[in-house]
């Protein structure tokens, strides 16, 4: 069912973490920048949960305007989601097979290095609208939306929950 821009413009805004299961609605994303996965990606590479993770290199998605963000000092905001993150995990010693990564030089350590594309995850949005009933009444009806998030899961290692600081 297709929704109005008033609705799609509300669901941008919402930034309340247990609805938008648990990811921010704002991810600041940088090379060199330290992240936590937020997913299991590989039990046996040791890809889980609050592993730390380093950013090696970022995909551009190909609507991207590349080169608006080029030799610019100041932090840019994109348009649109980054297909893919090339991450390398603290402390790895295994080495994933050339065909799972995207072609890098020959010179590069490969030690750790992982892609990371975007999931999707379904979340609920209540939503209340106005509906103006006959003889000038009003009454508030509320809809339940139910949509798929599309978001890189990771977050900033300088993000913890009180949870994840206890366990260290």
């Amino acid at each position: 069912r297709t929704v109005g821009q008033g609705v799609k413009n509300d669901l941008l805004k919402v930034t309340n973490l247990t609805k938008t299961k648990y990811l921010p609605s704002v991810l600041p994303l940088y090379v060199g920048m330290r992240v936590l996965l937020y997913a299991k990606n590989s039990v046996r590479y040791g890809l889980m949960n609050g592993c730390e993770c380093v950013v090696e290199k970022i995909f551009f998605s190909q609507l991207e305007d590349v080169s608006l963000h080029e030799g610019r000092p100041n932090p840019v905001q994109l348009q649109y989601m980054p297909s893919a993150v090339l991450l390398r995990a603290d402390d790895a010693d295994w080495q994933l097979p050339p065909e799972a990564l995207p072609r890098l030089p020959n010179a590069v350590d490969r030690r750790g290095l992982f892609l990371l594309r975007h999931e999707g995850a379904y979340c609920r949005h209540e939503h209340a609208m106005l509906q103006t009933l006959a003889r000038g009444r009003v009454k508030e009806k509320t809809i339940s939306l139910r949509y798929r998030r599309f978001q890189l899961p990771i977050v900033p290692a300088s993000v913890r929950t009180v949870y994840a600081a206890q366990g260290e």
